[in-house]
Parts: structure tokens; C-alpha cells; sequence
């Protein structure tokens, strides 16, 4: 409800209206997401950023999911802005980079 305190905590309303303005925009919010969800599938899945040799390991899904919250829960203590876009994508392209998909990585 950040919507509400910010707009009550301004003084811009009286604590009614602020929150009925805030829940009316989390309900508009929420159905937007439904209807937007579909799209943001394909993006965050993976198969449109990475090796697809990457994306198909049974582990992908939890080590990107672990290092994303992992980011938010470091930034949020650490007092930082917070932003799940970018621990995803930062998840995605870490997990890559770690899987070692596509480089010359030496065995021994």
C-alpha cells in the first residue's frame, strides 16, 4: 500500500479517499497483470535471452529464482531501491555466466 501512504502521508487526502484511491489502483494493477502475464513469460523464461543448452538444465529455474532473492533480500537490508526486473535478469544472465555454457572452461 505505498500508493496509500504516500498519498495520505502528503497530506494530498484525507485517509478515505487516499484509501479508496489506493485500493481502486492496486485492483486496476492486479487485473492489468492478468491480462499482461502472458507476455511476460517468454522474456523471463529464458529461451528468448539464453542457450537454449542452459535454459534446459532441471536446475535453471531455482538457481535464477535463488539469486534473485538473494538481490532483494541483500538490497533491502543494505537500505538499497529494490527492483525484481532486474534481480531476474541479473538471475538469468548470472546463472548463465555460472553454468559455463558456451565458454572454454578448462576441466580438470
Amino acid at each position: 500500500m505505498k500508493a496509500f501512504a504516500t498519498v495520505w502521508g502528503a497530506g494530498a487526502a484525507r485517509y478515505a479517499n487516499a484509501l479508496l484511491l489506493a485500493t481502486a489502483a492496486t485492483v486496476l494493477g492486479a487485473v492489468s497483470a492478468v491480462a499482461i502475464a502472458p507476455g511476460l513469460v517468454a522474456p523471463f523464461s529464458g529461451h528468448a535471452l539464453l542457450p537454449e543448452a542452459v535454459v534446459a538444465q532441471s536446475g535453471f529455474p531455482a538457481c535464477v529464482g535463488f539469486a534473485a532473492c538473494l538481490v532483494v533480500l541483500l538490497a533491502s537490508r543494505l537500505g538499497w531501491p529494490v527492483s525484481t526486473t532486474h534481480a531476474l535478469v541479473g538471475g538469468l544472465l548470472g546463472t548463465t555466466l555460472a553454468s559455463g555454457v558456451g565458454a572454454d572452461v578448462p576441466t580438470f
